[in-house]
């Protein structure tokens, strides 16, 4: 028993730690593109500035802020099953106050692109000194010759700990019936 209510504590505790901010920051920069052998590249054109106009636990950011951003690659574009070649681990990050703020991106849910214009969406985890959230994100640009100016934007949402809870509740089921099977 000391075990299943630990399980239901842990829970408690990680639900409370998690999924504890929600808003919504933007970029501008430039990235170009390219294409080999099926596989898409961005390239981003360091560093990308914030915005102004950020929401939410977010707000605080000012435009103008410093922001890396990292290359990614993936497969399918303009279809409507595109493919990280891996996470992108983060996508973006900036120092601002004190505070560091970072975005995974994990699925590329859309890839869409012309010589001059570009279209992505995905989902992630979006990171504030150590706190996660699950986020959208998207980026949108125009350009010529796969050059683009473009803006991406990420929006943090909080889960309200159901998917920890969702594991709290299996683990403890796992117990209970590990429990079961030694005792008969």
């Amino acid at each position: 028993m000391k075990k299943i209510i630990l399980a239901i504590l842990v829970t408690a505790f990680v639900t409370a730690q998690a999924y504890a901010f929600s808003g919504t920051v933007a970029f501008n920069g430039t990235m170009s593109q390219t294409t080999s052998k099926g596989v898409t590249t961005n390239h981003f054109t360091n560093p990308w500035v914030t915005q102004a106009g950020n929401t939410g636990d977010y707000a605080v950011v000012p435009g103008g802020v410093s922001t890396t951003m990292t290359d990614f690659s993936f497969t399918g574009n303009n279809t409507l099953t595109p493919t990280l070649t891996a996470p992108v681990i983060p996508q973006w990050t900036f120092t601002f106050g004190g505070v560091t703020y970072s975005f995974d991106l994990n699925v590329l849910t859309s890839a869409f692109s012309t010589g001059g214009s570009i279209s992505e969406s995905g989902t992630g985890i979006a990171h504030i000194d150590g706190q996660s959230a699950f986020a959208t994100w998207s980026l949108d640009g125009t350009g010529r010759g796969f050059h683009f100016a473009a803006t991406i934007h990420t929006t943090a949402t909080p889960d309200g700990g159901s998917a920890v809870a969702l594991l709290g509740i299996a683990l403890t089921g796992i117990e209970v019936l590990r429990r079961k099977l030694r005792i008969g």
